[in-house]
């Protein structure tokens, strides 16, 4: 399972050699989409499939699930850049400094490997090992679930691109954004926590913590990183808008009730 990992690193460190190369991010979030569908597709071909040979219905969904999660995203995340001359200001002040470049790229890198594990996990059984494949009902309540958010981060995705095309240097609070600055994320969190509870479900309970890294992982990324990031921004450039200070408070940053 271990040259899963090998080849992760591998495209990621293509990618920012490229990218140190030209001092440019146009293909960051590209190359992370890439070695997801990638590593989706060398997991499915290279899998040690049980020997009565009635398939993995476990492990088909948490490919399916991923694919289309990473190919949505990459599309998205490739059309944003483009719109934005190719530049993405998370990067300002990174993409001339190789060091800290690398950085974005090492953490890219793990954030692929943490959310494949699961699924590398339930590719890598030998034959002989028990574990429940076959999906149930509560399951089926999880891929509902999982289906709920997917679609709140597209709605979400799809407003904000919406609004900024038509009402450039201002911050969006309609749609989803009303009752949460940052609903895409929180669909993100729920999303690979669900995730985590179906391939959990397995009772491959030696592997039940290594496979949750991928949760952990997108909860430390999006409440400690990717969210406080995105507020010191649109509190440096609205701090003198009254009514941005009024959305502040009274919306939740990311988790109702919580943060």
């Amino acid at each position: 399972m271990i040259e899963y990992y090998y080849g992760i690193f591998l495209i990621q460190f293509i990618g920012y050699l490229q990218s140190a190369l030209f001092k440019s991010e146009r293909y960051y979030d590209v190359y992370g989409s890439i070695s997801f569908l990638i590593m989706s597709l060398l997991s499915y071909l290279t899998r040690e499939e049980l020997e009565d040979q009635d398939g993995n219905q476990r492990s088909d969904l948490l490919l399916i699930l991923m694919v289309i999660w990473s190919a949505r995203l990459g599309f998205y995340l490739n059309d944003r850049i483009q719109k934005n001359q190719n530049q993405d200001k998370r990067f300002n002040g990174v993409r001339d400094r190789p060091m800290k470049l690398f950085i974005y790229w090492f953490i890219q890198s793990l954030w692929v490997c943490c959310l494949m594990t699961p699924i590398f996990i339930l590719n890598n059984q030998p034959h002989d090992q028990n574990y429940q494949k076959d999906l149930s009902f509560g399951d089926y309540l999880l891929i509902l679930c999982w289906v709920l958010s997917f679609l709140t981060e597209v709605v979400a995705d799809i407003q904000k691109t919406l609004f900024i095309s038509a009402n450039a240097n201002r911050f969006i609070a309609s749609g989803l954004w009303k009752h949460c600055r940052h609903p895409n994320y929180l669909a993100e969190i729920i999303m690979h926590t669900i995730t985590y509870l179906i391939f959990l479900r397995s009772h491959i309970t030696h592997y039940s913590l290594l496979g949750s890294l991928g949760a952990i992982f997108t909860w430390l990324l999006m409440v400690f990183i990717s969210t406080p990031t995105l507020e010191a921004m649109s509190d440096k450039k609205f701090q003198k808008d009254p009514l941005y200070q009024l959305h502040k408070k009274s919306t939740f940053a990311l988790i109702p009730f919580f943060y």
